[in-house]
């Protein structure tokens, strides 16, 4: 059962890993915000 769950916890943090790495590799716009372009 403890395997279970640390094997559980493994592949969400390879998944989070991996969303993120993809997300760098791309560069979404929308996570990067301009310091030109201020809402106030």
């Amino acid at each position: 059962m403890i395997g279970f769950i640390i094997g559980f916890v493994l592949t969400i943090l390879v998944i989070l890993g991996l969303v993120m790495f993809g997300q760098a590799m791309v560069g979404d716009p929308n996570d990067v915000v301009p310091e030109e372009e201020d809402g106030t």
